[in-house]
């Protein structure tokens, strides 16, 4: 299995990539998407989501998502926490701007080991997003899919999956929660 650390920043990007392009009754044009692309994040800024689960290896999951405005809210930055109590640690920072020569929503990750990952939309349906990571310092490494279900305005749930030879193997299914920020 991938690292954990590296993994936990794509729920990070799936939250993101949901709330983009909203819970449609059917896979938008690139076109249909709103000229100010990011608005749709607007709701996501302020406070942070937090999640308590467990990876299907049965080790505890505690996830931290903080979301703030970048340059004239065309540039959205996000930081992913591991909010384990012994470690509390900032994982990843992200940048999500849409990229006019590629026409996508685009995320670039930076963790703190070094590595640098992007991703960007594959399907959507109504109420929820499939979107694929593709880490640029693992070309070789294996295919993860997520899904997001968004339930309320203050909660999502992530699923993690990887393609294995023998099909889909769930990592991870969390709840996220919005709270506000500690002062």
């Amino acid at each position: 299995m991938p690292g954990k650390h590296k993994l936990s920043a794509v729920v990070l990007i799936s939250v993101i990539l949901y709330f983009q392009l909203g819970a449609h009754e059917e896979k938008p044009a690139q076109s249909d998407l709103p000229k100010d692309h990011l608005a749709p994040l607007a709701m996501l800024v302020g406070g942070q989501w937090l999640s308590h689960g467990q990876w299907a290896t049965g080790e505890e999951f505690n996830g931290r998502l903080v979301y703030e405005w970048g340059i004239n809210k065309k540039i959205l930055k996000a930081y992913s926490y591991d909010a384990t109590p012994e470690k509390k640690y900032l994982q990843y920072e992200s940048v999500i701007a849409w990229h006019p020569g590629k026409q996508q929503l685009i995320s670039y990750d930076f963790g703190h080991d070094g590595s640098v990952g992007q991703a960007v939309v594959k399907h959507m349906e109504k109420d929820s997003c499939l979107f694929q990571t593709s880490p640029n310092d693992e070309p070789q490494g294996p295919t993860i899919r997520q899904t997001i279900r968004l339930l309320d305005h203050e909660t999502f749930v992530w699923t993690m999956e990887m393609e294995t030879e023998d099909g889909w193997q769930q990592l991870i299914e969390s709840t996220y929660h919005r709270e506000e920020l500690p002062k």
